[in-house]
């Protein structure tokens, strides 16, 4: 390694050898910024992202749940699309439970009805806990960890990953 800290890793010109390459450096970025920010939309690709290289960055989720924490709030719509982790659940149905605010479920569209704002959060709770134990179950029932078809699509979807980095 040189002097600076940089280090030369050769892989093979595949997805499987490139995307943990990428997770990694992507962690690296989002982890100097965490200092400056933790906007929940950064908080929640760092999830996404430290599932994906766990338990290497065990440390780095305990942090950011922890920033959650002190918040006492967190909203990332896109949660169960990418959240696949059977820890990382748990933890969020524990802070559910605990009293922290979460909005993880997709808000639905407005169809330009007039908008009721009595009894909005009627439920919602439950309908929290329900979404989270059928991910619960979802990924218990998968074979494998969390596939790369799901960073996949996560790296697509969501192009300020990669964007943010270019800058």
């Amino acid at each position: 390694m040189a002097q600076g800290g940089r280090h030369l890793q050769f892989v093979p010109c595949n997805e499987s050898a490139i995307s943990p390459v990428v997770v990694r450096m992507l962690i690296i970025y989002y982890e100097e910024h965490l200092r400056q920010s933790s906007s929940d939309r950064m908080l929640g690709h760092l999830l996404v992202l430290v599932q994906h290289d766990w338990p290497n960055h065990e440390s780095l989720f305990a942090r950011v749940v922890s920033i959650i924490r002190e918040k006492s709030q967190f909203a990332y719509a896109r949660f169960f699309d990418y959240i696949t982790h059977v820890e990382f659940i748990e933890e969020f149905a524990y802070l559910a439970n605990t009293g922290c605010n979460l909005q993880l479920l997709a808000q639905p569209t407005h169809t330009g009805r007039r908008t009721v704002t009595r009894g909005v959060n009627k439920g919602a709770k439950e309908e929290l806990r329900n979404a989270l134990e059928k991910q619960m179950i979802r990924s218990a029932l998968s074979s494998s960890s969390p596939c790369t078809s799901t960073l996949r699509k996560f790296m697509t979807t969501e192009k300020d990953v990669l964007d943010a980095v270019k800058a």
